[in-house]
């Protein structure tokens, strides 16, 4: 296929992938951002296309970059749910039961979270929930370094008020 049919067939394909797009993610933006990422995917990866299903070979693209998204953001939001859980709990005031030792550090490494600022639980929670710093400076706009930065920091405080657990 020659690269003008390779880009007409792109342009053409959109009409027909918004309709599966719309359908893996349930939401108009969703499915625009979709179809997006497999065209740019397409675009890269246009020397992989053999002149067989032009169709069948763009719509697999998209649904594989769907499900490599959904386990990411599975995986992350799990972990959201787990921390807004966590913070959620009153343990000092309503629990009232012996610790182990490794309950106490669960319970006061949150308690030392939840001493920081909302901006820096929210960069240290992304953080520890997998974001890279990169992604977390995109998503809170705030500048890479500054990013970098606040997690060296709020590890480097949380070390200290937690050093008694620290081997």
């Amino acid at each position: 296929m020659n690269n003008f049919s390779f880009y007409r067939e792109l342009f053409y394909s959109y009409e027909r992938m918004m309709p599966f797009a719309i359908r893996l993610t349930a939401n108009n933006e969703d499915a625009k951002d979709l179809v997006q990422d497999t065209m740019l995917t397409a675009l890269i990866h246009k020397d992989k296309y053999s002149e067989n299903n032009f169709k069948g070979w763009i719509l697999t693209i998209m649904r594989n970059i769907f499900l490599n998204n959904y386990c990411k953001h599975q995986n992350r939001k799990n972990g959201l749910e787990e921390y807004e859980h966590l913070m959620s709990l009153q343990y000092q005031d309503e629990i009232q039961y012996d610790y182990v030792e490794n309950d106490r550090i669960i319970v006061d490494a949150i308690s030392e979270i939840k001493k920081l600022s909302k901006g820096e639980q929210l960069v240290f929670m992304m953080f520890i929930s997998g974001y890279k710093y990169i992604e977390i400076s995109h998503k809170t706009n705030i500048p890479l370094g500054t990013v970098k930065s606040r997690i060296y920091f709020i590890r480097k405080k949380l070390r200290l008020k937690l050093k008694e657990y620290i081997e």
